[in-house]
């Protein structure tokens, strides 16, 4: 199974990408937007294929996710989560091979509806997240869609209906699942 990381040297990136490293049944390849993360990714991860993938580009997307199974999108604080969402959308309908999108976000959706309308499209975090996630559910791709429901990202930890678990490790578990059972699915953590 061929699993891209797009955002992968970020904290919660990082991580899935270190729970996966070891599946035997897992190709690993993980995407930075610059030339020191993907240098900084080579390093720490030899057995994984590095790639640099500018997710405002839909082209740069394009030549990432083409034979891919398996697709995790972790984008910056700073990105416009809305042309990131069409950009990622565009190039992931021509994959044939795709099974599943995990799309992991920082904040939770339901905050930003409160957003008026106006605001959905405009770089600001929250609605913009809120913008995403609506194209991700119309786009017909087979997406699993992941909250951390907190300000704080870099605390790992969070309560599940199983106990206790990082967030990255939830993460590489729904990626080693049967991925019917995942589509349509949202988690808030």
């Amino acid at each position: 199974m061929n699993v891209l990381i797009i955002g992968a040297r970020s904290h919660i990136g990082r991580s899935v990408a270190r729970y996966l490293l070891g599946c035997a049944e897992v190709n690993l390849f993980l995407g930075s937007r610059s030339d020191s993360g993907v240098e900084d990714l080579r390093t720490v991860f030899p057995g994984a294929l590095v790639l640099k993938i500018d997710a405002n580009c839909v082209n740069s997307l394009r030549g990432a996710v083409g034979g891919m199974h398996r697709v995790v999108v972790i984008s910056s604080d700073f990105a416009n989560e809305t042309v990131v969402t069409r950009n990622l959308i565009e190039a992931l309908y021509g994959v044939v091979t795709l099974e599943q999108v995990i799309r992991v976000t920082g904040q939770w959706p339901p905050v930003a509806a409160a957003a008026p309308k106006s605001m959905q499209e405009v770089n600001l975090t929250a609605p913009q997240l809120l913008a995403a996630w609506r194209l991700l559910r119309e786009s017909g791709l087979p997406v699993t869609l992941v909250d951390l429901a907190a300000d704080d990202s870099k605390n790992f930890h969070r309560f599940t209906g199983e106990g206790t678990c990082s967030i990255a490790e939830m993460i590489a578990g729904l990626l080693q699942q049967e991925s019917g059972s995942q589509i349509g699915r949202e988690y808030s953590l």
